[in-house]
C-alpha cells in the first residue's frame, strides 16, 4: 500500500484518490459487504445537469479513477460499481478495465438507438456487469429484454406498493438481479430485504448494516389510527398528539426524515417533523412500517410507558417553573430518553440517526443543559430518591408542590396509554 505522502513530501496517488473519491459500500440481506460504488466527491454535471460535455467530464474522471485502482494488475476485494451515463461507455478507456471486477450503472432512453444497443451488447460481451438505474414506474427497453439482466432501484422516496410492483414488473421483464439504492431508513431496509432484494446501498446501511437492527415493536391498532386520521384530512396536530404517546413511533418518525431535511434541519419538537413529513411522506412512512413491523412485547410496553410518564412530567414542570423551557422540547426529551432500552444500542448511536437540535442531544447524552436538568429530576422522581428530587427542583426553579403533582398526573396518563 502506499504512504500517504511520497518521499518528495508530495500526496500519494492514494491519498489523492480518498480526496476525489467516496466508497459506497454495498451489502447483501445479512450485512456483508458485496462491493462498492466509487462516486466523485464534487460532480461538475451536477452544477449544469443540462451541460453534457460537464456529464462526460466526470465520467472520463470515474473511468480513470476505476483503472487507477485496478491499473498493474492490482485486484479490488470487492467489485467496484460506477454511475455513468450510457454513451460513456464508448470511451476508449473502458477497454483496460478488468472486466470481470466492474459494474456500470446507466440510464437507458425508453427507446435506444442502435448504436447504443450494440454498445451495451459490446460492453456485455466483454464481460462487464450492466445495471439499469429505474425508478418505480420505469420499464425496461423491449429491445434490451433478456438481454440487461440487472437493475437498481432509487427507492427514497417510493411507497411499498409502488416498490412491489416494480420489483414484480423488473423480474417478469428478464431481470434476475436487483439492487436498491438510496436507503435511508431502517423500514425502507427491511422492507427491501422482504422483498428478497440482492444488494442495498444507502446511508441507513452504512450506519446499521442489514441484519444488526433490532425489531420495530408497534401496536398496529396504532398505526392504523394514524393512517386513518390522514386519510380523513386530520389537522396535522391531532396526528402529531396521536404519534406523541409512543416513544418508538416517534423515534422511527424522526429517523426516517428524508435524508435533504435531515442535513439542513434541527429538531426542537415533533410538530417540525411531521412539518417536513407532510402528508405523502408521513403515508409512505406509516404503510410501510405496517409491513415490516412487529407487536410490542409486554416488556416493551412497559418501556414505552416509562417513556411517556418521562415525558409527560418534564411537560408539566417546563409549563411551572422560571426557565425558558418549551415544553414542547422537554416532552421531546423526556420521550426519546428510553431509546436506548427500545433499540438495545447504546444512546449516542440511536441519537446519531435523528436529526435532532445540538440542546436535546446534549440534554439526553449530557444532562447538561436545562432540559437536561429537567430529565434528571424525572428519573429522579422514578427512583424515589427525595434527597435529590428536592435538590434536583431547586435547580430547575421549580417547586415541590409542581413536582408532586407533574409525578401524579405523568403516572395516571402512562398507565391509561394504549400501546
Amino acid at each position: 500500500m502506499l504512504n500517504a505522502t511520497s518521499q518528495q513530501g508530495e500526496p500519494s496517488s492514494t491519498a489523492l484518490l480518498d480526496r476525489l473519491l467516496l466508497r459506497d459500500p454495498l451489502y447483501d440481506s445479512h450485512g456483508q459487504i458485496i462491493g462498492f460504488e466509487i462516486v466523485l466527491r464534487a460532480h461538475l454535471g451536477e452544477m449544469a445537469p443540462n451541460n453534457a460535455s460537464l456529464r462526460e467530464g466526470d465520467d472520463a474522471t470515474l473511468i480513470a479513477a476505476l483503472y487507477t485502482l485496478t491499473e498493474q494488475n492490482k485486484t479490488p476485494e470487492y467489485p467496484l460499481l460506477a454511475t455513468i451515463d450510457a454513451p460513456s461507455l464508448a470511451h476508449k478507456d473502458i477497454n483496460w478495465l478488468p472486466a470481470r471486477h466492474i459494474l456500470f450503472a446507466i440510464d437507458v432512453p425508453p427507446v435506444p438507438d442502435s448504436k447504443l444497443l450494440l454498445l451495451i451488447k459490446s460492453r456485455l460481451a466483454s464481460g462487464f456487469r450492466l445495471l439499469l438505474n429505474v425508478t418505480d414506474n420505469t420499464r425496461v427497453p423491449h429491445t434490451l429484454k433478456g438481454i440487461l439482466r440487472e437493475a437498481r432501484i432509487d427507492v427514497s422516496s417510493v411507497h411499498c406498493q409502488q416498490l412491489e410492483n416494480c420489483v414484480s414488473q423488473l423480474q417478469q421483464q428478464g431481470i434476475a438481479t436487483i439492487l436498491a439504492t438510496n436507503v435511508h431508513h431502517q423500514e425502507m431496509q427491511e422492507f427491501c430485504i422482504k422483498l428478497k432484494l440482492d444488494a442495498l446501498q444507502g446511508e441507513f446501511c452504512q450506519h446499521t448494516p442489514p441484519g444488526q437492527t433490532s425489531p420495530i415493536a408497534i401496536n398496529r391498532l396504532g398505526v392504523l389510527n394514524l393512517i386513518d386520521q390522514l386519510m380523513a384530512n386530520h389537522e396535522l396536530s391531532s396526528i402529531e398528539n396521536t404519534l406523541k404517546t409512543d416513544p418508538r413511533l416517534c423515534f422511527q418518525m424522526l429517523a426516517c426524515l428524508p435524508e435533504a431535511d435531515k442535513k439542513s434541519f434541527n429538531i426542537q419538537n415533533l410538530g417540525q417533523a411531521i412539518s417536513l413529513h407532510q402528508r405523502d411522506g408521513l403515508y409512505r412512512w406509516l404503510t410501510m412500517l405496517l409491513k415490516i413491523a412487529t407487536e410490542s412485547s409486554a416488556s416493551v410496553r412497559q418501556i414505552q410507558r416509562r417513556g411517556l410518564q418521562r415525558a409527560h412530567f418534564m411537560e408539566i414542570v417546563a409549563n411551572n417553573n422560571l426557565q425558558n423551557i418549551s415544553p414542547q422540547t422537554a416532552w421531546l426529551v423526556g420521550l426519546l430518553s428510553v431509546c436506548d432500552a427500545l433499540l438495545k444500542r447504546p444512546l449516542t448511536e440511536c441519537l446519531d440517526l435523528l436529526p435532532l437540535d445540538k440542546t436535546i442531544k446534549l440534554a439526553l447524552l449530557q444532562h447538561s443543559t436545562a432540559a437536561g436538568m429537567l430529565l434528571k429530576l424525572a428519573i429522579a422522581t422514578e427512583k424515589s430518591d427525595p434527597a435529590a428530587v428536592e435538590t434536583l427542583a431547586a435547580q430547575c426553579l421549580v417547586n415541590m408542590e409542581t413536582v408532586h403533582l407533574a409525578t401524579i398526573q405523568s403516572l395516571v396518563s402512562a398507565e391509561h396509554a394504549i400501546f
